[in-house]
């Protein structure tokens, strides 16, 4: 599912409606400390993600095992 390229426009789509405005705004200004949660656990989710996708995109683009 990684090596798919439509998966990484799912992901940009994702990241543009998990950290839009709406989503934003749901935990309140009056909760900062989920605020902050949800802002490092999803920022964290979408790393682990492209890295994964970057992993996998890198075995396939390279098949010899040299990584120059």
């Amino acid at each position: 599912m990684l090596r798919h390229p439509e998966f990484s426009v799912v992901l940009f789509f994702l990241c543009l409606c998990i950290f839009g405005w709406p989503f934003i705004s749901i935990p309140g200004a009056s909760s900062l400390k989920s605020m902050f949660y949800y802002l490092f656990i999803s920022w964290g989710i979408i790393i682990v993600l492209l890295f994964l996708i970057g992993i996998k995109q890198g075995k396939s683009d390279n098949h010899d095992g040299n990584l120059i």
